[in-house]
């Protein structure tokens, strides 16, 4: 199995980020996201992310840790990323005056080159981060 981790530090609190990250079906604040489909895999929630022309990502949410404020999701499909028994875990703990967002996943290479796997996830979990900031950035403002 390999492993990414990427942490993000924010001025947000943690009650904010948790509000917004654990949302699983409501990622309005997503860039290049066109639609979220509710489905069903194997009796957990799944959603399905509409992101232009391709297939969509197809991701399960496995648990959810309220107190804990992490949860973890597995992903069935991801054109953009082409890795097996692809598990991830978001975690959200307070430091300072703000939070660390923690995004973790184990994944199988397969024939996928694990420099630019990494590359890959590690970027789509900045962008989320950012995101996220700036969307909660936003709301104070209005």
């Amino acid at each position: 199995m390999s492993q990414v981790e990427y942490q993000h530090h924010s001025a947000h609190g943690q009650a904010q980020l948790w509000g917004l990250l654990s949302s699983f079906l409501e990622l309005d604040w997503m860039p290049g996201l066109l639609r979220v489909v509710e489905d069903k895999h194997e009796g957990y929630t799944a959603r399905l992310l509409y992101m232009g022309d391709q297939e969509p990502i197809v991701e399960y949410l496995l648990e959810r840790d309220e107190p804990g404020c992490r949860f973890r999701y597995g992903v069935l499909k991801n054109p953009f990323v082409p890795v097996d028994d692809y598990v991830a875990e978001v975690s959200i703990k307070p430091e300072g005056e703000g939070s660390l967002v923690t995004f973790n996943s184990q994944f199988t290479l397969g024939d996928a080159d694990e420099a630019e796997v990494r590359m890959m996830l590690t970027g789509a979990y900045k962008m989320m981060a950012e995101a996220a900031d700036e969307h909660l950035a936003s709301q104070l403002k209005s």
